[in-house]
């Protein structure tokens, strides 16, 4: 990117990312809808509340989960921290989504407050991440690759969905080459200076980084696969409260894969909304399943999503925000910069 692009301020980023969900949210109401947005509403009114309060409920959960399985992350890796403040950083930084519309920008939210909270510098933090995302990504595999030989066996396999298969065994892939770079000694060097320029620690130290211990990693990923069935089975309650079931093999690679792949790639609009719920749409659309119902799904899943996490996030954020925005913003920056 050229320096131009990197001056655009927060806010003028926001604006111009939030046109583009609502231009992507008004592509699936009207065009998936034949113009009929009306549909929507005739659905939504014959909705199960129950059921939607359950998967409300279940959806709230899922941040939770993801910062626990990140506690264990930081765990292996010998960062000294809290539970609840991993979980407090956690929701915060995924509500960063939502305030820097840029890519990457939980990744390095958590990398700041981490580094914030407990002294450690970018080089220990960005390894967490690594590992963690090296484990959401190879529990959204195991989960696809699944639902993909389910379908296989009863011969309702479309090779859209085998391409979904195989972007998320890239993700698995690519992950685990982005957490060998990090343990690499001179990129850790090259973070610890940033470190330093960004006054989150005063001076560097370089220390050997601990044995991943499989034990420990099996248990992390665990909570990733506890994580993914959140999404899905909130996923599974909306679509039978509105009477528009789907197999539950494509619930889980409509609804979880293509939701991590999108969220694991530098996308940018809040939250990834509006190119999330395009994707599943259209890829919906190829399965020959009805347009019109299938955008309401997407939609209303989209909005239990927000409604779940969105009151959570910004409780968090409140907490944890600060003069640290600044620094999450010139952190982006120096990065996509690659200056020192």
């Amino acid at each position: 990117m050229d320096g131009d692009t990197l001056k655009i301020s927060p806010r003028t980023s926001i604006v111009i990312s939030s046109i583009i969900s609502c231009i992507l949210i008004f592509i699936i109401v009207y065009v998936y809808t034949n113009g009929k947005p009306g549909v929507i509403i005739e659905v939504l009114g014959r909705a199960y509340i129950p059921l939607i309060v359950l998967a409300i409920s279940i959806r709230a959960l899922t941040p939770i989960v993801h910062g626990l399985s990140w506690f264990l992350a930081n765990y292996i890796c010998k960062v000294k921290i809290s539970v609840r403040d991993v979980i407090e950083i956690t929701l915060a930084s995924l509500f960063a989504e939502y305030l820097i519309p840029i890519g990457g920008a939980t990744e390095v939210a958590k990398a700041t407050f981490l580094s914030l909270k407990t002294g450690v510098g970018l080089d220990l933090a960005a390894t967490t991440i690594a590992l963690h995302r090296l484990s959401t990504s190879l529990a959204m595999f195991t989960v696809t690759f699944v639902s993909i030989l389910s379908l296989l066996a009863i011969g309702a396999l479309h090779w859209t969905l085998s391409v979904v298969a195989l972007i998320s065994l890239g993700m698995v892939l690519l992950n685990a080459i982005l957490f060998l770079i990090i343990r690499y000694k001179k990129f850790r060097t090259f973070l610890q200076r940033l470190s330093i320029k960004l006054r989150l620690i005063s001076s560097t130290s370089y220390t050997e980084l601990p044995s991943l211990s499989l034990r420990e990693f099996l248990l992390m990923f665990s909570l990733s696969l506890i994580e993914r069935f959140s999404v899905i089975i909130a996923a599974l309650l909306v679509s039978k409260a509105l009477g528009l079931e789907l197999p539950f093999p494509l619930i889980v690679i409509i609804f979880d894969s293509i939701r991590v792949i999108v969220w694991l790639l530098p996308l940018i609009t809040p939250g990834c909304i509006g190119i999330i719920d395009l994707l599943q749409v259209s890829i919906l659309k190829t399965l020959n399943i009805s347009e019109s119902y299938m955008a309401v799904l997407v939609l209303a899943v989209t909005s239990i999503t927000l409604i779940s996490n969105l009151p959570i996030m910004s409780y968090a954020a409140l907490r944890v925000y600060g003069a640290s925005l600044d620094k999450i913003v010139n952190l982006i920056r120096s990065a996509k910069g690659k200056k020192l």
